[in-house]
């Protein structure tokens, strides 16, 4: 029996003998005593939840009535339950210890001012909307992408011998590593830092950039799902670059600098403190994608070495160096020249490549090609857009080809003779006539290759066809500056002046071209224009940099208009306006007004604008005003 219905049972007995007038002092004394016994045994702390101070329940909380916060504005009834996060989650709400972070942050960390949140991991059993890939009709690619064995770093923990073990991570519960004894990993890593910063828990000298890591897998735990590897050296002893640039980093950021060995910098970064710890204590936690280069075929054993070889060969599309290739027998960091089996864009500069390509033109290398069908065609020569600099009458350029002497053969026409010159003897460096070209043949051009013995056999007309539809010769299209403005050469030879109006040239940049008002008075009040007299002439003015070009504008350019302010909606002013406008101040760059060209309630009116435009028809029009008080 518990100690509550022992209490019942004795205050029952003493009712009882109260109803049969028994002495029940004692009685009555024991029970009371016995009651405070059981009290003083109690927590009473432990069985209610505090109405002042911060509380937690060990159990459910039923609200039968529902729930009030505050002074009872916001609150939720029985069936109310789908609003409790409106009340109770106004700012955050995190798991335990969490943090928040993108690079650094740890658990689950939600920010409801700004919708932001923040996990490690996320499963979708179904499916999942993204709306950035939905209203993006179009997907970007960037950075470099390895078609091969990959996978991710999960944490890295230090060895006692200056190396690394890497834990990877599982896509699914049976998922092993695809690594292998031998493979050459890299990671390509953006520190998301920025310039300068060195924050707590790097140990990095150079941020807010990208840095590549370079390791060797020395053994692989596939139970426990890790990889031992061992960084390589940035340099040689002799100052020979071991890996791409010559210098390596540790997955943290470190600087493996010069001949140094790699446990040199793991010292240093080991004693690194983040959240309390010591790296070199727990290790750290990353999310760092590393993939196969290739492998070092270096076993002993002859059957794994064999497996390694297979292992050397990997695709790569690089859109920093703008090509795919296919490497093959891989077994350094270092890409040499025979690693190369195919590329297809750019090509690096490999030694048994001809030196009159041009290294900007995409191209394939393979060893061997299979093909039923051949044609040859002449791809198009390239226009360069080139900068003569200022404008000039007689325009020169200097002569960068072979010395020599170079006489007309007779076989070009007249207008093909003129434009690539007359014979001379020619030295490299000195000055040459070069007239200005819209995608024809340089004087310059047409030297280098006619006194280059490659083309002596050639007849002039041989030589220039061949010029103008073979890719490696460039065609040049001139441009000048002139009045401050750059203009871009619209015909082969081009001998006027540039301007807006000129069919030879086409205009590029138009900033420095400013339209004023000149004016007869220098004040233009009211009193200027009584008595019938010639208040001021009006002139348009076009300036281009600190030249006045206004000779160069034809009078159809120009417009003149007036508008009367300080009485807007006024029909009478509005038609009278539009009436000036239609028969006087078109296709003249000055106009003379009198008291005859204001408004005839003028003197009661505030002020009138008078407005010029010029309009070449070809560039966006420029206008002026000008205001009589």
């Amino acid at each position: 029996m518990s100690d509550l219905n022992v209490l019942r049972s004795m205050f029952e007995g003493i009712r009882d003998e109260r109803r049969t007038a028994a002495n029940t002092a004692v009685r009555i004394g024991n029970a009371f005593l016995a009651l405070l016994d059981m009290l003083a045994g109690l927590n009473l702390d432990d069985k209610y939840l505090s109405k002042v101070a911060d509380d937690a329940a060990n159990g459910v909380i039923t609200f039968l009535k529902g729930l009030l916060v505050g002074d009872g504005t916001y609150g939720i009834g029985r069936d109310g339950a789908a609003q409790v996060l409106s009340i109770v989650f106004d700012s955050f709400l995190s798991s335990k210890d969490a943090r928040s972070g993108f690079t650094d942050g740890r658990g689950i960390y939600l920010d409801a001012l700004t919708g932001l949140i923040q996990t490690d991991g996320l499963e979708v059993r179904g499916f999942m909307r993204i709306m950035e890939l939905i209203i993006n009709r179009l997907q970007l690619m960037e950075s470099d992408y390895s078609f091969t064995e990959g996978g991710e770093i999960e944490h890295v923990d230090y060895t006692n011998d200056g190396r690394l073990v890497l834990h990877m991570h599982k896509r699914h519960d049976n998922d092993i590593t695809p690594f292998y004894e031998g493979d050459i990993l890299y990671a390509k890593i953006n520190d998301l830092l920025a310039p300068g910063s060195v924050p707590t828990g790097h140990t990095a000298t150079k941020h807010g950039s990208y840095y590549t890591v370079w390791m060797v897998v020395d053994s692989v735990d596939q139970a426990e799902n890790t990889l031992t590897v061992s960084l390589y050296q940035s340099q040689e002893v002799g100052g020979d670059p071991i890996v791409p640039g010559g210098l390596n980093f540790t997955l943290r950021g470190t600087p493996i600098t010069g001949t140094s060995l790699p446990s040199a910098a793991l010292e240093i970064e080991m004693g690194t403190l983040v959240d309390g710890h010591a790296l070199g204590e727990t290790g750290y936690d990353c999310s760092i994608d590393v993939t196969r280069h290739g492998n070092t075929a270096t076993s002993p054993d002859a059957n794994i070495r064999n497996l390694q070889r297979q292992r050397q060969q990997s695709w790569v599309l690089s859109t920093t160096d703008q090509r795919l290739s296919y490497h093959w027998r891989v077994d350094q960091p270092i890409i040499r020249d025979d690693n190369y089996a195919l590329i297809l864009g750019i090509l690096p500069n490999l030694a048994n490549l001809p030196s009159t390509r041009d290294p900007e033109m995409p191209s394939l290398y393979i060893n061997t090609i299979f093909y039923e069908n051949s044609h040859h065609i002449f791809y198009p020569s390239r226009i360069i857009k080139e900068d003569r600099g200022e404008w000039s009458q007689s325009p020169t350029a200097e002569y960068t080809g072979p010395s020599g002497t170079y006489t007309p053969d007779g076989t070009l026409s007249a207008a093909d003779q003129l434009m690539v010159g007359s014979g001379g003897v020619f030295t490299s460096g000195q000055q040459i006539s070069e007239p200005y070209h819209y995608e024809g043949v340089s004087r310059n051009t047409w030297l280098t290759c006619r006194l280059s013995p490659a083309w002596a056999s050639l007849t002039d007309n041989e030589l220039l066809g061949k010029i103008r539809v073979e890719w490696h010769l460039d065609l040049e299209t001139s441009r000048v500056w002139r009045f401050g403005t750059l203009w871009e050469c619209r015909a082969e030879g081009a001998s006027a002046e540039p301007w807006v109006s000129s069919p030879q040239w086409l205009m590029l940049t138009t900033g420095t071209l400013t339209l004023k008002i000149g004016i007869t008075r220098q004040f233009l009040r009211r009193s200027d224009f009584r008595n019938g007299s010639v208040g001021t002439t009006l002139s348009m003015v076009l300036t281009a940099g600190a030249a006045d070009v206004s000779d160069r504008v034809p009078a159809n350019w120009v417009t003149w208009t007036r508008q009367t302010k300080g009485a807007e909606g006024d029909a009478a002013l509005d038609a009278a306006d539009e009436s000036w406008n239609t028969y006087h101040g078109r296709h003249v760059k000055q106009i003379a007004v009198t008291e005859s060209d204001l408004p005839s309630n003028f003197w009661t009116e505030r002020e009138v604008q008078f407005t010029c435009t010029v309009d070449s028809g070809t560039v966006s029009p420029s206008s002026a005003t000008i205001t009589i008080h």
